[in-house]
């Protein structure tokens, strides 16, 4: 299962060469949403309400409008965002596909994780990760420093460190979450919530600047994972 996170986590940041971090967040984490939608069908809705159910169906329908507007949006309208913002991307099929299969790969994964946890201790499960994660970290190693020949300077790899730290807190709380059978339609959208904080830190620190139509849909996005948190609690 950790194999599907680290593609897709290889494809969401490899998606960032092409598109804005505003846009491509709410797509790849609309993941819970699908997660979501995988367990009424295969697991059953349980005693959810209406209002709870639309709200999942709000974060896919943002999150689908939002690569729809991004993909039919005026080049010359793009053009003049992008410059105010001091960034440039240019429109393409590929700037759309990445995120879309971060999306995919995740929720895969992350409706997996549950079906394996129930015969699966969560320590268990933390372990299997961290091994594959460093498995993937001595390849890395290998490829960069010994086929590409890069210099590896530790110092400079500082923010990366606590970005390490950060992603391993996360994936630990994350296990136990994602064991919690009954509430899985609810608790992976709510994982998934973080692209707001996304989407306002590009605004803020990366500059990145949204036409109104993107702002909406997430808008949307965000909306839907609110009421499915209420609901949760």
């Amino acid at each position: 299962m950790s194999l599907l996170y680290i593609g897709s986590m290889t494809l969401g940041y490899l998606g960032l060469r092409y598109i804005e971090l505003s846009i491509s967040s709410p797509i790849c984490n609309s993941s819970g949403a699908l997660v979501a939608v995988m367990t009424l069908l295969f697991v059953g809705g349980e005693d959810y309400s209406p209002l709870a159910l639309g709200a999942i169906v709000l974060v896919c329908v943002g999150a689908i409008g939002l690569g729809v507007v991004d993909a039919t949006e005026d080049p010359e309208l793009r053009a003049a965002r992008q410059a105010e913002g001091n960034r440039k991307y240019s429109k393409s099929f590929l700037a759309l596909a990445l995120p879309v299969a971060y999306c995919l790969l995740d929720a895969a994964g992350t409706f997996a994780d549950n079906r394996v946890l129930e015969t699966l201790d969560e320590g268990s499960a933390n372990c299997a990760y961290e091994l594959t994660f460093l498995f993937a970290a001595v390849l890395c190693f290998i490829y960069v420093v010994f086929i590409k020949k890069d210099r590896l300077l530790p110092k400079r790899e500082a923010p990366k460190y606590i970005g390490a730290i950060c992603e391993t807190a996360g994936q630990f709380a994350y296990i136990y979450a994602i064991a919690d059978t009954s509430h899985l339609a609810m608790s992976a959208p709510i994982i998934s919530s973080y692209c707001a904080a996304s989407v306002l830190w590009s605004r803020l620190f990366l500059k990145e600047k949204l036409s109104w139509k993107h702002y909406a849909m997430i808008l949307l996005v965000v909306i839907g994972i609110a009421v499915m948190g209420v609901f949760d609690i």
